[in-house]
């Protein structure tokens, strides 16, 4: 990485898990930091700038696997369980919404509530040095309101002749680990999407509000027939999405293969989904390069591009009246590509992800739906600027804007008057975090949507204003404990 950083001892050698960030999920330092600032008698400044945010060395540690070296000098490199149990760790997090629409749907209500909106349980350790196995259990909303595994992961470190160079992490985890934002995350507060999926361009009834550059972009997307019906079938645009998803099944080598020139890392790795227009399974494929600098004078960035492939992800769809219609091809592949930046020059912080996604063009046997217009390419931008106004207060300011892809166009005869379904979508939040101690937050944000009011649905679709544009800005609050 390029940083002379030696709390933790030399930066040559990455001794276990990097892989261990996984069982944080989603929110990967927020809640960690509490316990190794316990076991390394640390200050949480040591590793963070403002929590989950990591400092230079915070990257060290998180890719030394959250261990120093020093940890396994004198024994016979296994960790037991009396340093086990100092491994455990605890989240709670409770969490209010009000959404105000130009029109109400009729469900869900405005106002929602979850007390716990979820509740963490993590574990993790050294089975043997430089192998490891990291445990997360979640209970709460995003759950289905009970426990279960959400993340496992076991990793083996380096594996060849140079420390560092060759890693290799299997289990459930999320692919976007080492890419620049991970640990921004758990301030970008999401929603739960509620949207009748059954339906080919479901009927959403409330959005998300996840960056835009990370989230599903194109409509008119189904899974296909053997999903038909379920909540599985069609495909949302405010889900994140692909090398986004933060808990896949699969298996990833990544390091820094030059040593002394710990700026450039890689990343190459392979996911588990569900294949389109079949009950199986496909692998996608992703590779990740990024760059790190940093100076003496404080200033920092992180440089990152990823691509993503996944074949045969979705298919698609149109509904002509009563009729089901697929694409004659059948299921198409999507290829998502992304660059993202992340530098500091106190007392500002920046972040930036833009990606670009592509599908193929659908064809039809069926003439009324090959008169539609679809759209193979759409993008998203995400935007964020970070300011400590005081030592426990950090205001953001955050835009997004999606152009997306897919369906464009309902045939004439579902839609004479041709109103254009993939619109221009933009939402800019104004955000807070307090902390009232370095492991206890309050949040409190309003997104406001810029989506244009005066966009129309189809009369096959319901008719009135478009699902992007109906939901007009949204108030988060929550609270968040680590221990």
């Amino acid at each position: 990485m390029g940083h002379a950083i030696r709390f933790c001892g030399s930066i040559t050698r990455l001794p276990w898990w990097g892989v261990v960030l996984m069982w944080f999920g989603v929110q990967p330092c927020s809640h960690a930091m509490a316990v190794f600032s316990r076991i390394y008698h640390q200050p949480c400044q040591q590793c963070h700038t403002d929590v989950p945010r990591l400092n230079a060395a915070g990257q060290v540690f998180l890719e030394q696997g959250y261990q120093r070296p020093e940890d396994f000098e004198g024994d016979n490199g296994v960790v037991g369980l009396e340093q086990l149990k100092n491994m455990l760790s605890f989240r709670f997090k409770a969490q209010a919404s009000q959404s105000r629409y130009e029109l109400p749907p009729a469900t869900p209500a405005a106002f929602q509530s979850a007390i716990p909106q979820r509740f963490d349980i993590d574990i993790g350790g050294s089975l043997l040095k430089d192998i490891s196995l990291g445990l997360r259990t979640t209970y709460g909303k995003d759950s289905e309101e009970r426990f279960k595994i959400d993340r496992v992961v076991l990793s083996f470190l380096n594996l060849g002749p140079i420390a560092n160079a060759v890693n290799f992490r299997v289990g459930r985890f999320d692919p976007s680990f080492l890419y620049v934002y991970p640990t921004q995350r758990s301030l970008w507060e999401n929603l739960t999407v509620e949207a009748d999926r059954r339906l080919v361009v479901p009927r959403v009834q409330r959005i998300g509000i996840a960056p835009l550059a990370f989230t599903h972009k194109f409509y008119g997307l189904s899974l296909g027939r053997p999903r038909y019906n379920t909540h599985e079938y069609a495909l949302t645009l405010t889900d994140l999405s692909l090398y986004h998803v933060p808990a896949q099944v699969g298996g990833a080598v990544y390091g820094r293969p030059w040593p002394g020139q710990g700026g450039f890392l890689y990343e190459a790795g392979f996911v588990q989904n569900a294949k389109a227009n079949a009950l199986s399974t496909r692998l996608d494929f992703y590779a990740m390069v990024r760059y790190d600098f940093s100076s003496q004078t404080g200033t920092n960035f992180e440089l990152a591009a990823y691509q993503y492939v996944a074949k045969d992800a979705a298919i698609a769809t149109l509904n002509l009246g009563t009729d089901i219609v697929y694409d004659a091809l059948g299921p198409t592949d999507i290829i998502s590509s992304g660059v993202a930046l992340h530098t500091v020059w106190e007392p500002y912080e920046l972040f930036v992800a833009y990606t670009l996604d592509h599908m193929e063009e659908p064809r039809f046997n069926n003439s009324s739906a090959a008169t539609s217009t679809w759209e193979s390419r759409a993008s998203g931008l995400s935007v964020e600027i970070n300011r400590r106004i005081l030592p426990q207060l950090l205001a953001t300011l955050r835009y997004d804007t999606l152009s997306p892809g897919g369906l464009k166009y309902l045939p004439m005869s579902e839609d004479a008057d041709q109103f254009q379904i993939n619109i221009w979508n933009g939402w800019l939040a104004v955000a807070a975090r307090y902390y009232l101690k370095p492991n206890i937050s309050f949040y409190a944000a309003w997104h406001l949507n810029r989506t244009p009011i005066e966009s129309r649905l189809p009369a096959s679709f319901g008719g009135g204003i478009h699902w992007s544009s109906n939901t007009r800005d949204v108030f988060v609050f929550n609270t968040e404990i680590s221990f």
